[in-house]
């Protein structure tokens, strides 16, 4: 369940700008629940780009390897248990109590004649149990 999208809040052309997934309120965060202590596969769908709601303008968008960490539930985000490659895919454990939370940042890069308003895109996230 995704439980807060991840937000850049004000950009300024011509300036890139990083939220990091341990940024309270800004960082993307999904709740995974399941059977406790078994193995997941995780996976990130990223957009290379962010669109404006017309769909006339676009902002490139990227994700380092060290982008996005984990924890289990109770958690803290800017104390995770460990770093997650949200390109590539990854096989962790849930949790004794069979929940674990995802944090992730990124960075935008708008051109310096970026279009102002709105932009928006989507990060899916495929959490699947591998039977280990």
């Amino acid at each position: 369940v995704g439980t807060n999208n991840l937000q850049f809040g004000t950009v300024t052309p011509g300036v890139n700008k990083a939220v990091d997934k341990a940024t309270l309120g800004f960082a993307g965060e999904w709740t995974i629940s399941g059977t406790n202590s078994s193995e997941l596969s995780i996976l990130f769908s990223l957009p290379d780009s962010l669109i404006t709601t017309d769909s006339l303008s676009r902002m490139r968008i990227s994700f380092a390897n060290s982008d996005a960490s984990y924890g289990t539930i109770p958690a803290h985000q800017t104390a995770p248990v460990g770093v997650l490659d949200p390109n590539g895919p990854s096989a962790y454990r849930l949790g004794v109590n069979g929940q674990m939370l995802i944090w992730i940042g990124g960075t935008v890069y708008p051109r310096i004649s970026q279009t102002g308003g709105d932009y928006s895109a989507e990060i899916l996230l495929t959490v699947a149990y591998t039977g280990s």
